[in-house]
């Protein structure tokens, strides 16, 4: 009803920039596969991993337009595509989300010889539409340096009565409820702050608005 999964056409051949690789893993409903573009100064672990999250409709190698401009040759990024979008089988949900979403970090920290205590405080994550909302859960699971949540929505049913109608948007068994998430997180944030050094502070983003 709500999710819209496709796969990668001919006109995505060429999007994985040449220092991108992908990432494969294998979970019970399928093989799944994420993409992982390095810090520039690769030669270095990156200081930030953002992990990406697309909107619904859209995937994970979408992120490589806007890509080629990020100034920050420190921070590296991990593209997520959902179960059953792109190159990954399965269905979309939330818990299957985030069991991809574990699995393909799980797999890269093996790759790149990282601890969970080493990989958590370089991460960040960043979302568009349906994906701000799996960002912020995403963050409220993790220790995250900044999330940033491009033209979020407040509920999945919300989300479904824009695609499909009111009415028809009664019929989902589970809806997603971002901004209580965001209340919840931004306290989390505030308490977290509180025993950090200045210059561990985090910082939280959304469309503009901050808490620091």
């Amino acid at each position: 009803m709500v999710y819209h999964p496709r796969p990668y056409g001919a006109g995505y051949a060429q999007a994985l920039p040449t220092n991108g690789e992908e990432i494969s893993y294998t979970l019970p409903f399928g093989k799944q596969t994420a993409f992982y573009i390095p810090a520039p100064k690769n030669e270095q672990l990156p200081s930030r991993l953002w992990v990406a999250f697309c909107g619904n409709g859209s995937l994970a190698l979408d992120w490589t337009t806007i890509l080629a401009g990020y100034p920050n040759p420190n921070d590296a990024f991990l593209l997520l595509d959902y179960p059953g979008y792109g190159k990954c089988q399965g269905y979309a949900s939330i818990a299957s989300t985030r069991a991809s979403t574990d699995a393909a970090l799980n797999t890269l920290a093996k790759r790149l010889a990282l601890s969970e205590d080493e990989m958590e405080p370089r991460l960040c994550a960043i979302g568009h539409s349906l994906g701000s909302a799996v960002a912020i859960d995403f963050a409220r699971r993790h220790r995250v340096q900044r999330v940033v949540a491009i033209a979020p929505f407040t509920t999945l049913r919300e989300e479904a009565a824009r695609v499909i109608t009111g009415p028809l948007s009664y019929l989902l068994s589970r809806t997603t409820t971002t901004a209580p998430a965001w209340l919840k997180f931004a306290n989390e944030i505030q308490k977290r702050k509180s025993r950090c050094s200045t210059g561990q502070r985090t910082r939280l983003s959304l469309c503009g608005w901050a808490a620091s």
